[in-house]
């Protein structure tokens, strides 16, 4: 019997956030093993890939379900690994041509990374099925989702049973990325008739217990039963024999309301720092040194207010709560990072425009060439706050209020007051997290800028089309702008001493 054979890329490029891909490949491996038909699944694993890796491993194994693990960007790439372990991109097109080259044997692609979507949508053209992300999924989801995935195919479940297993796996641990991924079929195809591990009725006749063997299992069932009860009622027994019992769990109650009004405080300073980040940005229309690291200085505060809390959460608290707190982390750390960048930036353009006011002589090619350098400089501040604004507006927001509120959730939980299906329905539906994710659709154009949603001028990766000359002339209004606010700036210093 030919068996089917699941090949799992992975890269973590240097200078990426690191990824547990070891602990998702050896979950997938332990979850097909365990299966019904785990002796009918063969796994190949190939790690740190690069661009030719893909070609030698498709060739050389022919697999029937193809999975990436790893990073993918805003641009509709993913990123494996160049010839010294740095990161280097491959387009949507370059992965819709790489299986159309063998499209004879492939019939799933998994695309287990961050903004995947599109790729997937582009690749069900050459395969029937494809799975994709519509945004951002932490490493903690990757995993829960593959896993349930895999050993649904394990089982003989359909493609599309298998999905809504790994779907359904994410609801159950409480996971915030249940609508993330995205099964993408092409047209014509059923998901539902897709079967890939199905034995011949001879394999399941060999695998049938017979009848003797039927009754013996019925009889061990039956004594662990028995014997479960028994543990049962002995510890019942010794717990209201135990005067501490309810000290405990006294104690435990104690434990998880602290935890709790330390995180709800945490993430109401880390919402403060995001509102004071899109209120000077709105307010503003470029920002100066003192702006920026004002923002700066500010958000540092929230940030280790979160450390803080990261850490007792580690110490005290359960998987589901760590994995939510990493989660919120993840966001934090990103945004953080290009705040600190656009600092920095913000901090040197000041320094070049102090230097063009004390600068001699007009006319010179030194002058003219710090110009030019002044000038560069404000281009790489304005694309870093186009970024920073449609980030911080578009995307983590929304998305860090929906940590919170399931994070609030998991502790109730823990404190035994419960949560239904209608509350994580309706955290699923709020408006700010239901509509604004996919509100944008990624793609790679000419000109790196487009125009933000209620904001003057723009921001980074998000396509629009016949917009070319209005978006060169709103960038060149904001760095005119920039260049005078900056140089004013400098005269002013420059009075004071």
């Amino acid at each position: 019997m030919v068996k089917l054979r699941i090949l799992l890329f992975s890269a973590n490029p240097e200078g990426t956030d690191v990824l547990r891909l070891d602990e998702e490949l050896r979950a997938i491996t332990q979850k097909v093993r365990a299966a019904d038909y785990g002796n009918l699944v063969e796994i190949i694993v190939a790690s740190a890939v690069r661009p030719d890796d893909l070609f030698q491993a498709l060739n050389q194994y022919r697999p029937h379900v193809v999975q990436f693990s790893g990073h993918g960007n805003c641009g509709s790439e993913i990123l494996v690994c160049d010839e010294s372990g740095r990161p280097r991109p491959v387009s949507k097109e370059g992965l819709v041509a790489l299986f159309d080259s063998v499209r004879d044997n492939v019939q799933v692609v998994v695309l287990n990374c961050c903004y995947s979507r599109a790729q997937a949508e582009a690749i069900v053209s050459v395969v029937p099925c494809a799975v994709g992300m519509g945004g951002r999924i932490g490493d903690h989801a990757a995993l829960v989702f593959a896993a349930a995935f895999y050993r649904a195919i394990g089982f003989g479940r359909s493609v599309a049973d298998a999905f809504r297993q790994g779907i359904a796996a994410l609801e159950v641990e409480n996971i915030p990325e249940g609508d993330v991924p995205q099964l993408l079929v092409r047209e014509g195809v059923d998901p539902t008739r897709i079967v890939l591990v199905n034995p011949e009725p001879s394999a399941v006749q060999a695998s049938a217990y017979r009848p003797w063997q039927k009754k013996r299992l019925g009889l061990y069932l039956a004594i662990v039963t028995i014997c479960l009860v028994i543990m049962f009622l002995i510890l019942a027994q010794q717990k209201a024999a135990d005067p501490l019992a309810a000290r405990r769990d006294e104690f435990a109650f104690d434990t998880y309301r602290t935890l709790f009004d330390q995180g709800d405080a945490a993430m109401s300073s880390l919402n403060a720092s995001y509102d004071r980040i899109e209120k000077t940005l709105y307010e503003n229309y470029g920002l100066g040194a003192h702006e920026a690291d004002a923002l700066k200085q500010d958000m540092e505060g929230s940030v280790r207010q979160l450390e803080e809390f990261s850490e007792e959460v580690k110490r005290l608290g359960n998987d589901e709560q760590v994995a939510a707190v990493h989660n919120i982390r993840e966001c934090v750390m990103s945004d953080y990072s290009r705040l600190y960048r656009y600092a920095s930036l913000a901090r040197e353009a000041s320094e070049m425009a102090g230097g063009l006011v004390q600068h001699k002589g007009a006319k010179g090619k030194a002058f003219k060439a710090h110009v030019e350098g002044y000038e560069k400089k404000l281009d790489e501040l304005i694309e870093e706050e186009n970024e920073l604004f449609f980030f911080v507006t578009q995307y983590n927001q929304p998305v860090l209020d929906r940590l919170q509120q399931l994070f609030n959730m998991q502790f109730r939980n823990s404190l035994g007051l419960g949560s239904n299906d209608a509350i994580r329905k309706a955290l699923a539906e709020l408006p700010e997290v239901a509509g604004r994710r996919r509100t944008f659709k990624y793609e790679k154009k000419e000109h790196p800028y487009v125009v933000a949603e209620t904001r003057r001028f723009l921001s980074a990766n998000v396509a629009i089309t016949d917009h070319t000359d209005f978006l060169k002339e709103k960038n060149e209004y904001l760095k005119q702008g920039l260049m005078l606010k900056y140089i004013a700036s400098a005269l002013g210093d420059d009075g004071k001493s």
